[in-house]
């Protein structure tokens, strides 16, 4: 398992101008990729996102991010402004999305001993599903979807960060080094079998991972070990939702299982599809029997999981950390 491992000290400092336009005011975050800074638009006087790759990670990794994420517009979907360069940095300009992220907010609630009520999980999973149906309708599969890259933001809007390590879908099957955040991994991505139109199944089984730790509290596959929870991926019995809370609907249940399917092909075969779904336990858990628009589903093609030796290297045992797993042999 090779991590990629940020160096020290940071990319920009506070108070450099990039391009005569963006003035950097912060750090908000970094991971394995590079760094999030808080700026604010000299020009158009509005507050902003910058980010910007680590020196040791490949630069046309944030270029086709730019390049993907600019064609978006989706309520749910991080938007692209512009992208630029600054003392031999390419960086990327984005919407400053304000609120917290998914997975703090689901910590607050579980440490108050108060679980997201069933009508709530399924507007904010709903939500998702809609950003992600449409990036994969745009041909780019995410491969890091997990509740540290969803920011709730103000007014109820649910927002789908960070595609630092996204394919085109058409190239999915290409890529035997699999990117991604252990706890989140689906099988195929772990065996370095994902065939072709695969990778979108990909985002729908991290999808429900989150699901399943949005409803619960807790991971489906916890581990001491990346490579212990990476094993649980690939051949243990996938825990149901209900027997962790028994107010959840039989039917969210039964949904969450199938997102977690190990054959890819026992999946539901699009997030259209999912997304109609849990409007429709929305609509029921709240008594709304208006009508609810058919999605066509996205179309994937059927992958198999195969058999996977993984190396026993010490790695953290934080598995929320975006890593690149590689088969063995």
């Amino acid at each position: 398992m090779d991590a990629v491992v940020p160096p020290t000290g940071d990319v920009f400092r506070v108070g450099d101008v990039l391009d005569r336009t963006y003035e950097i005011r912060g750090l908000l975050g970094e991971g394995g990729m590079g760094q999030v800074y808080d700026a604010f638009d000299l020009r158009l006087q509005r507050s902003v996102a910058i980010k910007v790759a680590w020196p040791t990670v490949d630069v046309a990794s944030i270029r086709k991010e730019a390049q993907a994420l600019a064609a978006i517009r989706h309520p749910s979907v991080i938007m692209v402004f512009a992208c630029g360069e600054h003392e031999g940095h390419e960086y990327v300009v984005m919407e400053r999305v304000h609120g917290v992220n998914l997975e703090t907010h689901i910590r607050r609630r579980m440490s108050a001993g108060k679980p997201f009520p069933m009508t709530e999980a399924l507007e904010i999973l709903a939500q998702i599903a809609d950003g992600l149906a449409i990036v994969h309708r745009a041909g780019i599969a995410h491969r890091d979807v997990k509740p540290d890259n969803v920011m709730l933001a103000p007014g109820g809007r649910t927002v789908l960060m960070d595609f630092g390590v996204f394919v085109p879908e058409f190239d999915a099957a290409a890529h035997v080094t699999a990117s991604g955040s252990p706890a989140y991994m689906a099988p195929e991505t772990i065996a370095g079998n994902v065939g072709s139109g695969g990778g979108f199944l990909v985002d729908v089984y991290a999808f429900g991972v989150l699901a399943f730790e949005l409803l619960t509290g807790a991971l489906p596959f916890p581990g001491a070990t990346a490579r212990e929870v990476l094993m649980s991926h690939l051949s243990a019995e996938v825990p149901r939702v209900r027997e962790r809370r028994a107010d959840l609907s039989a039917g969210l249940d039964e949904l969450v299982t199938q997102l977690m399917a190990k054959d890819p092909f026992e999946r539901p075969q699009g997030m259209d599809e999912v997304s109609h779904r849990l409007r429709r336990l929305r609509a029921s858990e709240s008594g709304d029997s208006g009508p609810v628009s058919a999605r066509a589903p996205t179309p994937s093609g059927r992958v198999s999981t195969g058999r996977i030796t993984i190396e026993e290297i010490p790695v953290s045992t934080d598995q929320s950390t975006t890593t690149q797993t590689r088969r063995k042999g």
